[in-house]
């Protein structure tokens, strides 16, 4: 039963994005979209614990009172529950999920890809979502809370080329997301996801040069390709896509639930540079 405190908001509420009492939890946060959600979750108040695999990039993280890392593969059921409830008590709860790790998987036919590199791509990106979600609930059921699942633009209007498992695993997401929106909104659980679209950083220029050599162009032409499928011609910062998770965190969201927010300068879909004049981006 939601009381009435949650269906009323003050003018002074809703133009303040104040995180001050959530308690987030986020995986994938040590780098890339996730730390950049981190650091703006902490600038606006919350309190919290960074869940990643990745040793080097918790050591690069500020050290302060609002944030802690605890080293982790979401990929492992039983190291994902450890992690979320150890998360939870050392921050008194949890307010807040961004679901933010994921791997890019193979870039290559379909025939190619391994059963080793189809099953960690989905364990990573889908099994690991599924596993700090079900530790998360029965915190979130306290008090209610928000769910933000991480998946792709790339994948909202159609297929990914050349990217199968990544594209399989991102687009389950979204029913992940529905689903658990129906299944927690009695409870005052909010869950969405945001899609991004090409974002800036060594991640997705791994991606390209991948592709470009899986389909004999420069890595340039394609990134040249990849940005004209926007129609605002520019790249995602991963700033843009925390701002919009901050707001899915905050009460200014309170009232959005089951839905799939892209954040991707206007991505028209995957199309070949003959097909757009201004493909060479600018």
């Amino acid at each position: 039963m939601i009381d009435e405190s949650f269906a009323t908001m003050t003018l002074s509420q809703a133009l303040t994005l104040d995180l001050s009492e959530q308690r987030v939890v986020i995986t994938g946060g040590g780098s890339g979209i996730g730390r950049a959600i981190a650091e703006m979750a902490v600038a606006s108040g919350a309190s919290v614990v960074i869940l990643d695999a990745d040793v080097d990039a918790i050591g690069r993280l500020p050290a302060t009172g609002q944030l802690c890392a605890i080293h982790c593969d979401v990929a492992d059921a039983d190291a994902a529950n450890e992690a979320v409830n150890n998360a939870a008590t050392m921050m008194g709860g949890v307010t807040g999920l961004v679901n933010g790790v994921g791997i890019a998987g193979p870039t290559m036919s379909p025939d190619g890809i391994s059963v080793e590199a189809w099953r960690r791509t989905l364990a990573v990106n889908l099994d690991g979502m599924f596993y700090c979600t079900r530790a998360a609930i029965p915190w979130l059921k306290r008090n209610g809370g928000s769910i933000v699942n991480l998946s792709s633009a790339a994948i909202a209007r159609g297929g990914f080329p050349m990217r199968l498992a990544y594209a399989t695993s991102k687009k389950a997401v979204i029913g992940f997301t529905e689903t658990l929106a129906m299944d927690l909104g009695r409870h005052a659980i909010r869950v969405n996801t945001v899609l991004p679209g090409t974002v800036e950083g060594d991640r997705v220029r791994t991606v390209i040069a991948a592709a470009a050599e899986a389909s004999g162009v420069s890595a340039e032409d394609l990134w040249g390709d990849t940005i004209a499928a926007n129609s605002l011609r520019v790249a995602v910062e991963a700033v843009d896509v925390a701002a919009l998770v901050i707001f899915l965190l905050s009460d200014l969201g309170r009232l959005i639930t089951s839905q799939s927010i892209a954040v991707c300068a206007g991505f028209e879909g995957h199309r070949s540079q003959d097909q757009d004049p201004m493909a060479s981006g600018r």
